[in-house]
């Protein structure tokens, strides 16, 4: 059993971790922004660029209108498309390190380029939810942020893969992707009644079906509410789990085995307030494997974002690189 007051032990420690410096005297960032995020603000992107000359440094600059336009720009900047070259690459020289402005998914689509080329990549939230910032910067302003990537210091954290997709945060069923499709286009609540009532809602929402689940070799069925799989401590913008370990190479699995009988509202509330005690009806399992069926035609959260699954099992793995995380 775990309590919500271990995860300021496992900050302390994860803060005291050594970090790694990129040796270039003058870097070169390939900065990559989501003109659609939630609170995209040409301000921002402005004083990003501002401070990356203000510190010595040269910059690329993407704004592509699409994800796939993102990923595939994000691509060339990181020298995986032969064919294609960064046009400032010949100014400046190669990028050496990815910058993503908006949210979750602008960051995962970024972190799969840097991922691949061993380039460290940061974010400056602008998102919705910004799960990744929350832990990686808790302070959430795109100053504050800006400044922290750009110092250049990095740690190496897991990666997950979800079928063939990397995720980096965290990845969901039931619960988790109704609360993100009732927040679609509003602001997250900014007390805990409103989680309240919004956690009330989603998981009355949840179509409950018999599934398996396999941790390692720990296997069972259930019907659950509740199933997420978490390299990071935050989904929808809410610190669900409580001790992730972002390098320690296992995945953490939350889920209610037993049905909560209508309190999915105080859950949600608690979790919000970090007062969540996981026990019997919501445990927490860490493990190097995890299998789930059936699946076809459910949503899946993915780093806060929506998927539609066409396969009828998730097999959820660890990739056997890290990511360098600014």
């Amino acid at each position: 059993m775990f309590t919500l007051s271990r995860r300021s032990e496992l900050v302390i420690l994860g803060a005291m971790q050594r970090r790694r410096h990129q040796k270039s005297a003058a870097p070169h960032w390939g900065v990559l922004v989501n003109p659609k995020a939630t609170s995209h603000s040409r301000s921002v992107v402005e004083s990003i660029t501002k401070e990356i000359k203000r510190r010595g440094g040269y910059y690329t600059l993407a704004e592509p209108d699409s994800s796939h336009d993102l990923l595939h720009q994000a691509q060339v900047m990181a020298g995986l498309i032969k064919d294609e070259v960064s046009p400032d690459e010949e100014r400046f020289g190669k990028i050496t390190g990815l910058i993503a402005v908006g949210g979750d998914g602008t960051f995962n689509l970024v972190a799969r380029a840097a991922h691949d080329a061993d380039l460290p990549v940061g974010i400056i939230p602008t998102g919705r939810f910004n799960n990744i910032a929350r832990w990686l910067y808790g302070e959430l302003k795109p100053s504050a942020a800006t400044a922290k990537v750009l110092e250049g210091n990095y740690r190496k954290v897991d990666v997950g893969i979800v079928g063939d997709r990397p995720f980096f945060g965290s990845i969901g069923l039931g619960l988790v992707p109704e609360l993100a499709a009732a927040l679609e286009g509003k602001r997250t609540p900014l007390l805990g009644i409103g989680w309240s009532r919004l956690g009330a809602q989603a998981a009355a929402k949840v179509k409950m079906q018999k599934t398996l689940l396999k941790v390692d070799a720990v296997k069972f069925d259930f019907e659950p509410i509740f199933l997420n799989v978490n390299l990071l401590p935050y989904s929808v913008g809410l610190p669900f789990s409580p001790v992730s370990i972002a390098d320690d190479g296992l995945v953490e699995v939350l889920c209610d085995q037993r049905p909560l009988l209508g309190n999915y509202s105080s859950f949600v509330r608690q979790i919000y307030k970090r007062n969540y005690l996981f026990g019997k009806e919501v445990c927490i399992y860490r493990g190097k494997s995890i299998l789930c069926q059936p699946t076809q035609g459910r949503i899946l959260y993915v780093d806060g974002e929506l998927v539609k699954l066409q396969t009828n099992s998730l097999d959820i793995s660890l990739h056997g690189k890290q990511l360098m995380l600014l």
